[in-house]
């Protein structure tokens, strides 16, 4: 393991680390990625779930997945995507990437964030301004109280 300081690393699945097929392979992006990997890879990147929902694991991912983990880093998912469909497309994406064993080792200390975790950003926005002290800001002033936590101490111009 690296001496660096470890990090969590979230990934949204679709578009990024997966793309579904809905049912237009022949002159997709799915099919010229396909064509890209031998035959005998194609298997571990084709992943079906919810019966007959295939997905494409971009190449590179799971070689990126063992990197980070070996780094220390912890990795977790997420997509807008029903929490059903993520919560069995991310466990073959663990056993593909880390085999069964040490999948079923590591998925406990997984997060998989799904529809029902989004902020509803909104929603937010007019429970925002229905306080009478914020009537009549926009946008920016909210984005601005909001995002501190995440940047520090850094100012936003």
């Amino acid at each position: 393991m690296n001496t660096t300081q470890a990090h969590s690393y979230v990934f949204d699945l679709d578009g990024n680390v997966v793309l579904p097929n809905q049912g237009k392979i022949e002159n997709s992006d799915l099919a010229i990625a396909q064509k890209l990997l031998d035959e005998e890879d194609l298997p571990l990147h084709r992943i079906t779930v919810l019966g007959d929902c295939e997905h494409f694991v971009f190449p590179g991912f799971y070689a990126l997945f063992r990197w980070l983990h070996a780094q220390g880093h912890e990795i977790h998912f997420f997509s807008s995507a029903i929490h059903e469909r993520n919560a069995e497309l991310v466990p073959k994406l663990l056993k593909n990437a880390f085999g069964e064993a040490h999948s079923q080792e590591l998925l406990p200390r997984i997060k998989i964030a799904s529809r029902p975790n989004l902020f509803d950003a909104e929603q937010a926005f007019r429970n925002y301004q229905d306080l009478p002290e914020n009537r009549g800001r926009g946008y920016y002033e909210m984005s601005r109280e909001f995002l501190p936590p995440v940047y520090g101490n850094k100012k936003r111009k």
